[in-house]
């Protein structure tokens, strides 16, 4: 079973689902930086996208297979579930809530 540990996490305001950027050491060997967090289209977790640029001084590196990279994307989902985006109880509007990155927002929604 592939191990991911060392799950740094960095948020940003949300665009378009991409939420933030993680780093995280991959079978204790490989590590991963820079890789961007987007929202799962079907609502259901995230997705990870890895840097496609070629840059002379750095060299990019992908899962090569479905298997490894559902191991990766669930291992995040569960760090940030865990971490950054839990569920929220009900809300009110006029709530007040801090998001971790961000700052403090107020729920408008009813």
């Amino acid at each position: 079973m592939e191990t991911v540990s060392e799950i740094r996490f960095i948020p940003i305001k949300e665009k378009e689902g991409h939420v933030g950027f993680c780093d995280f050491l991959f079978e204790n060997n490989i590590l991963f930086k820079d890789i961007a967090v987007h929202k799962r289209r079907d609502g259901l977790g995230y997705r990870l996208v890895y840097p496609r640029h070629h840059v002379s001084e750095r060299i990019f590196v992908r899962p090569q297979n479905k298997k490894t990279q559902e191991a990766i994307d669930g291992a995040i989902t569960k760090f940030l579930n865990a971490n950054f985006f839990k569920k929220l109880p009900d809300l009110h509007s006029g709530t007040k809530m801090l998001i971790p990155g961000i700052g403090e927002a107020t729920f408008t929604g009813d």
